[in-house]
Parts: structure tokens; sequence; C-alpha cells
């Protein structure tokens, strides 16, 4: 964890230390590639993920373990910050997909990360390729999945937009009134900005498990930033607490709640208790708007903690379309 310059000396004998130590643990070989990255090092934290893919013992199942192991840490780092869309990025991004497309045979659900991972660099084209490619293998309850991983970003064409609502026609046609479909349907309208249908199919998943915490959350967050629903958005919100306990993402939700009830000192403490936990793009960008909401309000605080989240990564397609005016504003003020 001690990636500071000033204990970069220790931090360097800690990860020696592991990986002389426990060179087949992977708790000790991704927390050593964590720490690469973070240091500015990618180039070895790729080399120690594929090192610990390479080394699998005889032992049933071994070689799929290690493999989905690495591809999951890859695909993590291959998002960072920084790393993201470079060079390195890109070659830590076909690593990870080379080894979730090893497992898809075993773990057809696999797909989805690697779609996931190809979007997110950049390359939906691709992402849908490897769909279509393997589509005669993967159940509609897979593909689907997939195909809303691959839109997620925002760069799928309209024909692909087009694709994933036919596998989503597919999947209801086949599971009529799964909570698994009706999850991804919501998913699906909110991407398209359909708010009205993505509530409805959130409602019905409720109607079903009143006690489904994405769902309560996901709800919650739609409503969020209207003030005339905020009645409503709490009592989902205080629903998933009471099942959940007050994670991260609830103390975030809760705070744009917050921010719409004109609560903000409540909303302040929500999303600084929430950055101790995760420093999260998304929720430095609520408390930049925490700080402009206020009257009267505080624009030096408001820009810096913008310009954070930016330098985090913020992106526009993160955050709730009431917001995005503000976020446009926002962008303006900080590049003067």
């Amino acid at each position: 964890e001690a990636s500071e310059p000033e204990d970069r000396e220790f931090a360097d004998g800690c990860a020696s230390r592991l990986l002389a130590n426990f060179p087949a643990d992977f708790r000790a070989v991704a927390a050593v590639a964590r720490y690469e990255t973070r240091c500015g090092r990618p180039e070895r934290a790729l080399e120690l993920a594929n090192g610990y893919a390479r080394t699998a013992d005889s032992a049933p199942g071994n070689l799929q373990l290690r493999y989905a192991r690495a591809a999951e840490l890859l695909d993590e780092l291959a998002r960072i910050h920084g790393v993201r869309r470079t060079a390195l990025g890109r070659k830590m991004t076909d690593a990870a997909v080379a080894k979730y497309e090893a497992l898809f045979a075993h773990r057809p659900e696999a797909v989805v990360a690697a779609a996931g991972l190809l979007a997110a660099d950049g390359r939906a084209d691709d992402a849908f390729a490897k769909i279509e490619r393997h589509a005669k293998l993967l159940p509609v309850g897979v593909k689907l999945p997939a195909g809303l991983a691959a839109i997620r970003p925002g760069t799928a064409t309209p024909r692909q937009v087009a694709l994933v609502q036919t596998w989503l026609t597919e999947a209801k046609a086949g599971e009529p009134g799964s909570i698994a479909t009706l999850m991804n349907e919501a998913d699906f309208y909110t991407l398209q900005s359909d708010f009205a249908k993505a509530e409805a199919a959130y409602e019905a998943a409720l109607a079903l498990d009143d006690r489904n915490v994405a769902a309560l959350n996901n709800l919650a967050w739609l409503l969020a930033a209207n003030p005339l629903k905020t009645e409503r958005a709490t009592a989902l919100l205080e629903k998933a607490v009471t099942e959940n306990g007050l994670t991260g993402d609830l103390l975030d939700t809760r705070a744009r709640i917050g921010i719409a009830a004109k609560q903000f000192d409540s909303a302040e403490r929500d999303l600084k208790q929430a950055l101790a936990l995760e420093k999260s793009p998304l929720r430095m960008f609520h408390l930049a708007l925490a700080f402009q909401s206020q009257s009267p309000p505080r624009p030096a605080e408001a820009t810096a903690m913008f310009r954070t989240a930016k330098a985090k990564g913020l992106k526009e397609q993160s955050i709730h379309p009431a917001d995005i005016a503000v976020y446009r504003a926002m962008l303006k003020d900080s590049e003067k």
C-alpha cells in the first residue's frame, strides 16, 4: 500500500519479500502488481500476471483458476486512469481478453468481462465480434449481459445497440418474469436514457423480490436527482441499507438524494465517508456538486474537487443525466 515516494524503498522491499516467499500465492502477486501499477511500472504488473497464469500445477482446474484470476487482475489494472487507452493498457487488455477467451468453453460468462473490457478500451467493434464469434455456444442469459457490457461505455453504433435490444427481446421471450432479465432490461433502458422504462423494469423486479439490493439501489439512483421523488428514493435506499448495510455505493446514492433535497450537510458527510472507503471519480463529482449546489455556493472547493475527479478519470457517461449540464459547466470552469 505504501506507494508515496518517501515510502518507496520500504515498499519495494516488501514487494521483493512477497515475491520471494510467496511466488505462487495470488494474493501476493496481485498486491505487488497493483503496487507496481500505482508506482508507474505497469509493464512489471503485466509480467507478474502473465507469469502467474503460466505456472499452473497438476490439480484439476488449476489452469482455469489461474487464467481467471490473472484475467480479472489485468482487467482491473487496464482500466486505471493513466494506464487505460495507452499502448501498455492495450497490451494488458489483450492479455486479459485472451485469458478470458480461454475460459469460454468452461465458463461462458467470461465473455461478459471480455466484451466489457474491449469496449472500455474503445473497441466496441471487437467486443461485438467476440460475442458473435461464440454466439452459437452462448445462452441468451450470457449473450445479453455481454452486449450490455459492450454498449456501456457509450461508443457502440446504433446497429450494435439494436442487436442488444434483439437479444433482450429473446431473453424476455425465453425467460418471462425472470429477475435477471428484468435487471438487464432496466440496465439497457438506463443506458438508452429511457428512464420510464428502466424504472418500470426495476419496479417489476422488486415486485418479485423486494430485497434485491441491486434493484433497490439502482432505482433509488435513477430517482435520486428528482426533488419530487426523494421520498420514494429514500425509502428504497433505506430498504437496501437494511438488507446489505451501509456500503460506499449506498452512501453515494443517499448523498445524491440529499443534494436533491437540499440536505447538504448530511450529503457532504455521506460523500466524505464514501470517499474514505473508495476514492471513486463519481463520488468526487457528487461532492463537487454538493459544494456547487449550496446557497451560497462554494465554487473554489467545487472546482478543486471536480479537477481531482477528472484527474482520476471521471467520464460524462458515468454522470446522472440530470447532472450533465452541471458537469459540462464545471468542466468549462475547470479549464479556465
